[in-house]
């Protein structure tokens, strides 16, 4: 092909000893284009290329041919506020589980299930509460048989507890707590590494690091990040 002087289109080049037919392609509003086709052989070619049969290259084969060119990006090491819509270059596995410790699902009292039996509106389970477990405390006294520790939702389960009455089911009863409802061991508890276990991959190599993944990682302790 070879440009038409004085106006915006292409005109088919010569080349001898063939036939050449001319197609008009509407390219934009303002633009037309005359492709130049020719056959060797009963072959369509290329005007612009002689000797080479046009094919369709795929989706696929242009995106490799592109990749190919850039290379991959160095590693870097970033904090992870930075990454934000960066891609990770290495799998991530966790450090810690999650949660770190069983606790309590519910605001309520954590109890031994044997302890509330049979207890309803009409006969509730009185309890002695001698302890109180905000969420964040740490130095977490036994549950001895018999009594109820009060308990926040995400505060750490006293040993010997097996289950959380939530605080709806009682009179929310400060020193002495009545139980309106039986409960099955297990009831309102999250167990350690529920929702991740300590040393398992959590993600890949690859993945776009968006608000949740970053919140995700923020959550297992994970300061920095290898990342392209």
């Amino acid at each position: 092909l070879r440009r038409t002087q004085g106006c915006d289109g292409f005109e088919p080049a010569t080349f001898p000893s063939v036939k050449v037919r001319t197609v008009k392609i509407r390219c934009a509003p303002s633009a037309v284009f005359h492709a130049a086709m020719f056959r060797v052989g009963g072959t369509r070619q290329d005007a612009c290329v002689p000797n080479t049969t046009t094919r369709l290259r795929s989706v696929d084969s242009y995106r490799a041919t592109v990749a190919a060119l850039v290379g991959d990006l160095p590693i870097e090491h970033l904090p992870v506020p930075d990454c934000l819509g960066l891609v990770l270059a290495e799998d991530v596995t966790a450090p810690i589980a999650l949660p770190p410790f069983d606790n309590s699902a519910m605001d309520g009292y954590a109890v031994r299930s044997v302890d509330v039996v049979g207890a309803s509106e009409e006969n509730p389970v009185e309890l002695p509460v001698p302890e109180d477990i905000p969420a964040g405390r740490t130095d977490v006294v036994p549950l001895l048989p018999g009594t109820a520790h009060r308990i926040m939702t995400g505060a750490p389960l006293p040993p010997g507890a097996d289950s959380i009455v939530q605080v709806e089911l009682t009179d929310s009863g400060v020193e002495r707590v009545r139980v309106f409802a039986p409960v099955q061991i297990g009831t309102h508890l999250r167990r350690t590494g529920e929702d991740v276990r300590g040393g398992s991959t959590v993600l890949t190599a690859g993945t776009v690091l968006g608000p949740a993944q970053l919140g995700f990682l923020a959550a297992l302790g994970i300061p920095k990040l290898p990342v392209r």
